[in-house]
């Protein structure tokens, strides 16, 4: 035992303290830090550099720059952020010359690596998933330091950032596996418009000098879900769905697109629309589909029911006055008739009830 502290710089003393006071907690937590971290760092140190050094690993980084135009190739010095949370300090090939508004890594090496803003895969995969599950980045902080992970509230704002922004350029690969297909199947889109509030920062401080003043403004996303039912038109459990949102009309349908293309659309048994009556949607969905090769005739547009039921609530109102109760009774009734597809009797008993039609 001695021997091995000695080998691990441990202070033995100390740790016997530690426990000869009672603090067994403190003792289990400096203890797995000082040796589980320093072990990993010595080793992920030793190999990563004895990799770069490696003629294989240096012919293999030559190749990568070839291939992504990158040439000018100098060593320079760049940091690495491991799991552990510890920087390493690299001396790493980097291209000098690069095309313009080039996204990865200028470092071969990390771009080989896949590493985002200096972290290392495992490092900022920790950090996204508590980011996601923790109410806030200071949450998520304290919990990865509970489990003896560095970091600053700081850079895992900045890093989780900077994830979310490499996912959003690959969203649609990382969602769709290659199982899912939806060829041969029946399948529902629904879209509908939502309303959010969004932060716009201003140059001007608060009063106290600390923060930037900012307005929330509302804003309507985008939403959609893509749906697979069985024959009796329910929902198949064991497929899919897909949800997914975005801001803007035309960035809805280029992103709906670009998932019902990775899905195989062209392929699909029947697909049907349903939404409300907005005419941005039904100006572009089935000019869509049609653009990604769906036939004519296995394409369905439906109103969505709540939707219209909406309309005829309003529509009742506006129905000459009758006696107390009769205008929800029709109400039921129209909801009725329009729950099994009788949109022409609906219309024949409103015209009924009007005997003539305001010009105004």
């Amino acid at each position: 035992m001695t021997n091995l502290l000695q080998n691990l710089e441990i202070d033995e003393d100390y740790f016997l303290e530690l426990l000869l006071s009672g603090d067994l907690y403190a003792f289990e937590e400096v203890l797995y830090k000082f040796v589980m971290n320093n072990i990993y760092d010595m080793l992920a140190e030793a190999f990563i550099k004895d990799v770069i050094a490696n003629q294989i690993f240096e012919a293999k980084m030559r190749a990568l720059a070839a291939t992504s135009r990158m040439g000018k190739l100098q060593k320079r010095f760049v940091n690495l952020q491991l799991r552990s949370g510890t920087y390493l300090k690299l001396e790493a090939k980097y291209a000098r010359v690069a095309p313009k508004k080039v996204v990865e890594s200028r470092y071969l090496c990390l771009r080989y690596w896949g590493v985002i803003a200096h972290a290392s895969p495992s490092y900022y995969s920790q950090v996204s998933k508590f980011s996601v599950l923790c109410g806030s980045f200071e949450i998520a902080n304290e919990v990865l330091s509970g489990l003896q992970i560095g970091g600053n509230v700081e850079r895992m704002r900045s890093l989780a950032m900077a994830v979310s922004r490499k996912c959003l350029l690959k969203r649609v690969e990382c969602i769709v596996s290659e199982t899912d297909n939806l060829a041969g199947k029946r399948v529902v889109i629904s879209t509908d418009g939502g309303r959010i509030r969004t932060r716009n920062y201003q140059a001007e401080k608060n009063k106290a000098g600390t923060h930037h003043k900012f307005e929330t403004p509302w804003k309507e996303p985008k939403l959609f879900v893509i749906t697979v039912i069985d024959q009796n038109g329910k929902i198949e459990r064991t497929q899919l769905p897909i949800y997914d949102a975005t801001f803007g009309e035309e960035g809805l349908f280029k992103l709906l697109g670009e998932y019902l293309k990775a899905l195989n659309i062209k392929e699909v048994e029947q697909v049907q629309v349903i939404a409300d009556g907005a005419l941005w949607i039904w100006n572009n969905a089935k000019k869509m589909l049609l653009e990604l090769g769906v036939a004519e005739d296995k394409i369905v547009e439906t109103l969505d029911y709540y939707h219209a039921v909406e309309h005829l609530s309003k529509i009742t109102e506006l129905l000459p006055k009758r006696p107390q109760g009769a205008k929800q009774s029709l109400f039921k009734e129209f909801k009725e008739l329009l729950w099994e597809g009788k949109v022409k009797e609906i219309i024949e008993k409103i015209r009924s009830q009007v005997k003539r039609v305001s010009r105004n």
